[in-house]
């Protein structure tokens, strides 16, 4: 255990207070049986993690995506959008988990890359819960950020070797194989979601989302995974590894060709255009191929692009709708306040009022400066260059090849980030934030290790 006997105690007490505080709810049915039975699996987690830090977070990354199919069967509404439900609870865990964790080790945590920066758009974030009409929401659009913080943080502080970062790769790529599973089979009994809002044409068509609750968050997560595991294709020297991972890389390939989502193919198509430009040139060719042959084989996937080209699809597509909400969105925001924002979470009213239906920004960029004004969008474009540049330093210096091939990767994904942010949600697809910056830890790491294993040392946690 991580503490001493008095600490040890005030846990187990504290364990055993909330255990009987969700059996009496349960008695007097304020929650159902399967809230009552995930609260109780909750608890026992936490127990986990103060007797196994890393390996808690492991367990955590690896069930993190199959959550969220059980957001049905937990969700206890507030306002607008903002639910809680056993996921949400999960993270706020991370949150006292994290705390707990680095005040008994006495490390501090800002010492990692871009944290300061992540810190500082979180402070603004949370200043900007106060003015929005929707504090639930706000709060906990706040909660969501502050989780993924915490995460990003002790990932880099508890994955400190060779080994650490080999068996956090594993678990990320076995945390897809249910929401491939799911996916494939709703592909295959015609069961995903149908897309009759757009066009004629998508009628009776279904886009998989796997253990996800929409076709883009799920296509967004095998977007995250997708240059890593290519590059970690192109870089394996066994057989067995060369085959595992091919198969992993076509199997997300396919469903993300399945989710029917344009920006999640563009930002793809970016990533694995500066992977092969920057070090894979064969993969160029590769990529022309899959482009022409998903063209051929799956009308559907040139059929997403028709809105952008024909004058007569424009008028009722998707693209049309987002362009006249992000042009209100802005006429808005100019007439202020211009410095703090209309408050976090305050977007979708705002598109209903506009619309006539809630509905997301589908635009990052928009949503963060209409939420918390110039001095969250500045703070947070400031968290984003960190991050590019960081991780295009760290290719650069790493020796390593199988090091190397990593952090390029992760600098392909950082891009394609910034270009499907200007058409979608992904600030808000917490389970989307928690691989992105899983990995982001994980490759600052590597230079760590890489720069302890020329002097001979181990990296120090913290």
């Amino acid at each position: 255990m991580i503490f001493n006997n008095h600490r040890s105690t005030c846990i187990a007490f504290c364990i055993l207070t909330v255990h009987l505080l969700f059996c009496g709810m349960y008695v007097l049915g304020v929650i159902s049986p399967a809230y009552c039975c995930g609260a109780q699996v909750l608890i026992l987690f936490s127990m986990f993690f103060f007797a196994k830090p890393r390996q808690a977070v492991l367990l955590f990354i690896f069930i993190r995506p199959t959550l969220d199919c059980l957001k049905t069967y937990t969700d206890i509404k507030l306002q607008m959008t903002s639910s809680v439900n056993l996921a949400g609870i999960m993270g706020m865990l991370i949150v006292a988990w994290g705390i707990v964790y680095f005040l008994s080790h006495r490390i501090n945590p800002f010492h990692s890359p871009c944290s300061l920066r992540f810190a500082a758009f979180l402070a603004a974030s949370f200043f900007a819960v106060f003015p929005s009409p929707l504090r639930t929401e706000g709060f906990f659009d706040w909660t969501r950020l502050i989780t993924i913080f915490m995460l990003y943080l002790l990932v880099y502080h508890l994955m400190t070797t060779k080994q650490h970062i080999r068996q956090l790769v594993i678990v990320v790529c076995c945390s897809a194989v249910v929401p491939l599973l799911a996916g494939f089979h709703q592909a295959w009994a015609h069961s995903g979601l149908i897309d009759i809002t757009e066009y004629e044409y998508m009628s009776g068509y279904h886009r998989i989302f796997g253990t996800f609750t929409h076709p883009a968050m799920y296509s967004f997560y095998l977007t995250v995974l997708l240059p890593v595991g290519i590059v970690l294709f192109l870089e394996s020297k066994t057989r067995f590894e060369k085959t595992a991972l091919g198969i992993f890389s076509v199997a997300l390939g396919i469903s993300l060709l399945l989710t029917l989502t344009r920006s999640a193919w563009i930002g793809l198509f970016c990533a694995l255009f500066i992977i092969g430009t920057l070090r894979y040139r064969r993969l160029l060719f590769i990529l022309v191929i899959i482009i022409v042959a998903a063209a051929y084989i799956m009308p559907q996937a040139s059929q997403r692009f028709v809105d952008l080209l024909d004058p007569y699809a424009q008028q009722t597509s998707s693209f049309t709708w987002r362009v006249r909400l992000w042009t209100s969105a802005l006429g808005v925001f100019m007439e202020g306040p211009l410095l703090l924002g209309h408050g976090l979470g305050s977007f979708g009213s705002f598109a209903e009022r506009v619309l006539g239906y809630y509905a997301e920004a589908h635009n990052d960029y928009i949503r963060v400066v209409w939420e918390t004004g110039l001095l969250g969008f500045i703070l947070y474009m400031c968290l984003l260059f960190g991050l590019v540049t960081k991780a295009f330093f760290t290719y650069r210096t790493l020796s390593v090849p199988h090091y190397k091939g990593v952090a390029l990767g992760f600098f392909a994904l950082c891009i394609a980030y910034l270009v499907i942010s200007m058409s979608d949600n992904l600030l808000r697809g917490t389970v989307v934030q928690i691989y992105f910056w899983t990995f982001a830890a994980a490759v600052f790491n590597l230079r760590r290790i890489e720069h302890a294993a020329q002097e001979g040392s181990v990296p120090q946690t913290g």
